[in-house]
């Protein structure tokens, strides 16, 4: 018998293919024992319609410089509801002005 395995480090609002990946996957592992990379999609990414696109940040603070995924401490308990606030208002407006035209 033969199993697809899959590993792949955590990331926020996830795209398409990482998705199909998981799909396809017998056995998938999420590889959060890894350092941390503030510049990576582990904590933020951006949504985007057409041209306009938005940076949505998850605030996370590291007792040191090299800290695991699983090591990392979110600071405000209040950014869920400021994304999806954001989200809604960010689709919303969008949509509003491409149906305008």
């Amino acid at each position: 018998m033969n199993l697809k395995v899959s590993i792949h480090q955590p990331h926020y609002l996830p795209w398409a293919p990482y998705i199909y990946k998981i799909i396809r996957s017998d056995v998938f592992v999420f590889l959060d024992d890894v350092q941390f990379d503030c510049s990576d999609y582990q904590h933020r990414n951006y949504i985007s319609k057409g041209r306009n696109r938005l940076l949505l940040t998850i605030p996370v603070r590291h007792e040191h410089t090299f800290v695991n995924i699983n090591e990392s401490k979110i600071v405000n308990l209040y950014w869920k509801k400021k994304h999806l606030k954001s989200i809604f208002q960010f689709y919303n407006q969008t949509l509003s002005n491409s149906l305008c035209k």
